[in-house]
């Protein structure tokens, strides 16, 4: 038997998840649910992705399958009717992600693979999202998973239950103290059903045994949450033994990696759609990463080289350098001099309207450039509140035909950005983990840290002093030609 999912025939949690998903409007594969037999082995397109689904919430259940055969979907069947009796079988066809998320309280948790992020055999980026954005109406136990495709679409496969995490905590102990005396871990291959038993029986561990992994987001370290096993994340556990105590913890916010990220995010060779994304991430997300420099000092970065890039690709009209807008916009910032020499050159050239003609160039564009240099300024002088009302005030510049950066991303991205900040994350999972991740362990370079503001007053324009007459028309008129070899008629002074 093979029935559409719907609202009427989703008995299970996961099976409703997947209903209110769809009905959210978000990207969700189509499921059917399944009594598998073997007369239906020639309705079903194989291959499929395979979900076993308790009717109570659990943390790891009989584990999914990729299926090849209608062989394979009764044995998992019949394995999940003894684990769960009211049990259903979800079948979609698969997904190969390159990238895979899961979404609670206010972070996303990303990994490599379908499911790097549940199975902990990934690193983890955590991305914080502002508590006030939550247009999905989602409870601070429920946990959304999403695959990435190679390509970045986003494909929303599961909402459950589960623990409230909290984005930045590297350890759950479940009391206040714990003498850490045994660590236990790193990337399991404990079956989900035999790892809950475990943490479910008394004496399972040790006392004074750390579990040790890669994700706090996994199903292994959830079944841990719920039964007060202290776990960890591997990278922040010395050698026991030691002591861990159950507090808050504050990271500190230290120039070296605010620096270190904002001048990688502008030598990064990325798409600068890519660039945009990630930029437009930070700054409307500043709240809920307002205390961590890595991915504050990357947005900021990524708004530079974007808005850097968009200047030059308008740029060539005046200096006809035979490069293409692409071009331009995917040239790399190598260095501290080439930025400001470029900001001052661009800031200079766009003040003087004799260069421009049409809709090219000019004065609006020297206000963007102008904000832009601001932007650099506040961040070279280690004022982030100034940068980031700065940021916000760069993104709603116009130019002479429409929105300062309308070139690398549309209205409706930057609205989603501005208004859901929490939908705009999730669907773009793939990105900002390549490019915010990139910037971690990262320090910044003496000469990166004693980087001084651009003095605009020293900059000066031209004033068309530069433009020499070459000749005349039969109309008395001037030829003028000036050093970029622009031509312009003017009548003659008297």
């Amino acid at each position: 038997m093979l029935e559409l999912l719907t609202c009427d025939n989703a008995k299970t949690q996961k099976a409703q998840g997947l209903v209110y998903l769809q009905q959210a409007g978000l990207s969700v594969p189509i499921h059917w649910v399944i009594v598998p037999q073997a007369e239906d082995k020639h309705l079903i397109p194989f291959p499929v992705f395979a979900r076993p689904c308790p009717k109570s919430p659990r943390h790891g259940f009989v584990n999914s399958i990729i299926a090849y055969s209608i062989n394979e979907l009764i044995g998992l069947y019949n394995a999940m009717l003894k684990e769960d009796a009211e049990g259903q079988l979800l079948i979609t066809t698969y997904i190969s992600g390159y990238a895979s998320g899961v979404y609670n309280n206010g972070t996303l948790f990303l990994g490599a693979g379908n499911s790097g992020v549940t199975d902990g055999t990934s690193a983890i980026t955590e991305l914080p999202i502002c508590a006030s954005s939550n247009s999905l109406g989602l409870l601070s136990t429920d946990h959304v998973e999403i695959v990435y495709h190679k390509h970045g679409k986003a494909y929303f496969v599961q909402k459950r239950e589960g623990p409230v995490l909290q984005g930045n905590k590297t350890f759950y102990l479940g009391r206040e103290r714990l003498e850490v005396k045994r660590c236990f871990g790193g990337v399991l291959d404990y079956d989900l059903i035999e790892w809950e038993k475990m943490c479910k029986t008394p004496g399972g561990f040790e006392e004074g045994t750390l579990v040790i992994l890669n994700s706090l987001a996994s199903h292994y370290a959830s079944h841990c949450i719920i039964n007060k096993i202290p776990v960890a994340l591997w990278s922040a556990v010395p050698t026991p033994p030691f002591v861990l105590e159950e507090k808050v913890e504050i990271r500190p916010f230290k120039s070296d990696r605010f620096f270190g990220a904002f001048w990688n995010a502008l030598s990064l060779d990325a798409k600068p759609e890519q660039v945009i994304t990630a930029a437009l991430y930070g700054i409307h997300n500043y709240p809920a990463i307002s205390n961590n420099d890595v991915l504050i000092g990357g947005a900021l970065g990524y708004l530079v080289k974007a808005g850097y890039s968009v200047c030059r690709g308008e740029h060539r009209h005046c200096r006809k350098v035979g490069l293409t807008r692409e071009q331009h916009y995917g040239t790399r910032i190598r260095g501290r001099q080439q930025l400001i020499r470029g900001l001052t050159t661009l800031y200079r050239d766009f003040g003087d309207t004799l260069l421009w003609e049409d809709s090219y160039g000019g004065w609006q564009w020297r206000d963007c450039v102008h904000e832009l240099i601001l932007l650099y300024n506040a961040v070279v002088s280690y004022n982030v509140g100034e940068a980031i009302l700065i940021a916000h005030s760069l993104l709603n510049m116009m130019h002479n035909n429409g929105m300062f950066l309308d070139k690398l991303v549309d209205q409706v991205e930057m609205d989603m950005a501005s208004d859901d900040p929490l939908l705009f994350t999730l669907l773009n999972g793939t990105t900002l983990m390549c490019l915010m991740h990139s910037n971690y362990n990262i320090r910044a370079t003496p000469d990166q840290l004693s980087a001084r503001p651009i003095a605009l007053s020293r900059v000066g324009f031209n004033t068309g002093a530069s433009w020499r007459t070459i000749g005349y028309t039969d109309d008395g008129l001037c030829i003028d030609v000036n050093r970029y070899g622009r031509r312009r008629l003017r009548r003659p002074s008297a």
